[in-house]
């Protein structure tokens, strides 16, 4: 930051000479003031992730009911990957909607963000 003569702070520049007497000043160094923090980015990221992962599930667990044999006595598997599919596709638009919050600074994609660090802990360990 540097100061000007009538006490603001602003970014300092840089200036390169373009060309044929032209000169052109850039910032220079970076700019700590704007934006948001790199976490919250990656944790929106991270939510995009996980939803399409979910969704490419959802779509592989539905797909898979054309390799089930059909018999009478495969009827409950056909209902359930039906069932884990549309679940997991939920789940799927879920965690896309909750990164789009958390990169909106919304409340719902935090809360969304640590229950499924939390369930994912409690899957893992157990």
């Amino acid at each position: 930051m540097v100061s000007s003569e009538n006490g603001e702070q602003h970014r300092g520049t840089v200036g390169r000479t373009v060309g044929a007497g032209q000169h052109s000043e850039q910032p220079c160094g970076p700019d700590l003031g704007n934006g948001r923090p790199g976490l919250i980015t990656f944790a929106a990221i991270m939510m995009f992730v996980v939803g399409g992962f979910h969704i490419l599930l959802a779509m592989s667990e539905i797909a898979r009911i054309a390799w089930v044999p059909s018999s009478v006595v495969v009827v409950p598997v056909i209902q359930a990957l039906i069932v884990r599919g549309i679940v997991d596709l939920i789940i799927g638009f879920i965690a896309l909607y909750a990164g789009g919050s958390i990169l909106r600074g919304g409340t719902f994609g935090w809360i969304v963000g640590y229950t499924f660090a939390a369930l994912g802990i409690i899957r893992w360990l157990f």
